[in-house]
Parts: C-alpha cells; sequence; structure tokens
C-alpha cells in the first residue's frame, strides 16, 4: 500500500475543503489499483459492457444450478487431483442434466409419446381373463413394426461394473 500525504496542507488556503483531518489529505493506493482502473474502463466500454450480459445469461446460471439446486457449495475431498476428478464428475452430471432435457424434447421422444394405446391384450405377460400368459423372449417391439436391434452407439457385451476406485484410476490414466 502507497501512501501520498499533502505536501503543503498548512499553507492551503481552502484546506478545510479537502479534509477534515489535523495531518492533512492522504491518498492511499494499493498494488491492485492498476488492476481496478482497468476494469472500470473496461466497463464503460459498450462492446465489454454486451460481453458481460452475454456472460450473465450464459455463464451464471450454470454456477447458480451448482450450487443451489445440485446442493455443490464446497469440496469434499482433499489434494488437487481429487478436486479435479470431482469438479470433472460435477460437469458430466451438469452436462447430462443438459443433454437429458434435449433427448425429452427431440423429435423421437414426441413420435415416440404420440404413437396411439396399445391393446395390453396383445402384449405378453400381460393377464387376460384371469389367466397369466407367460412372456415370450421378444423378437420384435410390440409397439413397433420394425424387428428390435441393437443401436450403433451400444457395445456389443454388456459393461462391466466396476468399483469407484477404478473408475478413478481410469479418470486419472485418461487425463
Amino acid at each position: 500500500m502507497r501512501v501520498y500525504p499533502c505536501q503543503h496542507y498548512r499553507d492551503c488556503p481552502v484546506r478545510a475543503l479537502c479534509s477534515p483531518r489535523r495531518d492533512g489529505r492522504r491518498i492511499e493506493l494499493s498494488p491492485q489499483s492498476s488492476a481496478w482502473l482497468r476494469q472500470r474502463a473496461k466497463r464503460q466500454d459498450p462492446v465489454q459492457q454486451a460481453l458481460l450480459r452475454r456472460r450473465k445469461a450464459i455463464v451464471e446460471p450454470v454456477f447458480a444450478t451448482l450450487k443451489q439446486a445440485m446442493g455443490f457449495r464446497r469440496w469434499t475431498v482433499r489434494g488437487l487431483e481429487n478436486v479435479r476428478t470431482q469438479w470433472a464428475l460435477i460437469c458430466t452430471a451438469c452436462n447430462l442434466k443438459k443433454l437429458h432435457k434435449h433427448w425429452v424434447a427431440s423429435p423421437i421422444a414426441a413420435a415416440a409419446n404420440s404413437r396411439p394405446p396399445v391393446s395390453t391384450s396383445s402384449l405378453p405377460g400381460r393377464c387376460r381373463r384371469g389367466r397369466f400368459i407367460r412372456p415370450q423372449t421378444p423378437t420384435r417391439n410390440p409397439c413397433s413394426p420394425t424387428p428390435l436391434r441393437r443401436p450403433e452407439w451400444m457395445p456389443a457385451s454388456p459393461p462391466t461394473r466396476i468399483s469407484t476406485q477404478q473408475a478413478i484410476q481410469q479418470l486419472r490414466a485418461e487425463v
């Protein structure tokens, strides 16, 4: 902190207007004062004001969701690597939450919800007139005329279950 005292306080004819202090007016400048002045100048620029308005709409709601809706207010682990892993998991959860909105609103989901209701008597495994019919291995989806196929993105074999420690080790290996 730099302090600049008034040099001519005793001889000044308008010293009462300048400062009520006995030893005169003092100006204190911190090491960050140049950064504060640059930031003030940025906020006066119309281009920078537009960027700041966009930031409010793009970035800030994400942090608000993390804090308020997802309850993330502090790190629950110690160490930089663990914090990075926890942040990656939180970002993944936030991204999946956003993707879920798009998946639900997709035309495919809308088409699936707009199908006419299917008669329960034609579905396997349902009770018909008090008798339970054994479900057969489906060769096709009863609600769709196309045969069941594995999506291209789905692996051919089911995923293996791994422990949390193994998952963390895999994440560390990828980074």
